[in-house]
């Protein structure tokens, strides 16, 4: 006879996030990074935030709109306003991560959003913006044209103002 230790998870349910920033990380002036202890906002503590706060969502509308009940909701925004606070006052940094995202930023797709790169957004998967980092310019490898990078497009979707191929990411070292 075998007996297995089974451990009951609470069900996570996946929430519709439909806003993202570029910007993922906030910090107190004149401190550098490494000094600093860090505070994680998850892509749905931020959500609750933006619909309740900047745009004026009542908790059920919110709620509805996030895919979630309202204590569902409650949760994520009073865990948001915690971590907020707590940062403010005790001078952390405030890291933005994906959470527990629907893959596509507009609420919809795959919740299992597949394997790689560019593959959605899920518990771990870091800042989930494609295009917003690393590149210092674009360059096109037909021509060697340079161009410099426009923060939040991927240089696979610019145009080489030469020749009109698609120009590709050069970091800096």
């Amino acid at each position: 006879m075998f007996i297995y230790n089974v451990t009951m998870r609470p069900r996570r349910r996946q929430r519709k996030i439909s806003y993202f920033p570029e910007i993922v990380e906030f910090k107190p002036a004149g401190v550098p990074k490494r000094e600093l202890e860090s505070v994680i906002l998850e892509a749905e503590e931020l959500e609750a935030l933006r619909l309740k706060h900047a745009e004026g969502l009542e908790q059920e509308e919110a709620a509805g709109k996030m895919g979630v009940s309202r204590p569902t909701f409650l949760r994520d925004l009073h865990r948001a306003e915690a971590k907020i606070t707590n940062a403010l006052v005790y001078g952390k940094v405030i890291t933005l991560k994906g959470g527990g995202m629907m893959p596509r930023r507009d609420g919809t797709g795959n919740p299992a959003g597949g394997v790689g790169p560019g593959r959605g957004l899920g518990r771990g998967a870091g800042l989930g913006v494609r295009g917003g980092g690393g590149s210092a310019e674009c360059e096109c490898p037909k021509c060697g044209a340079k161009a410099p990078h426009a923060r939040g497009i991927p240089c696979q979707e610019t145009e080489c103002p030469k020749c009109g191929t698609k120009m590709r990411g050069v970091f800096c070292k």
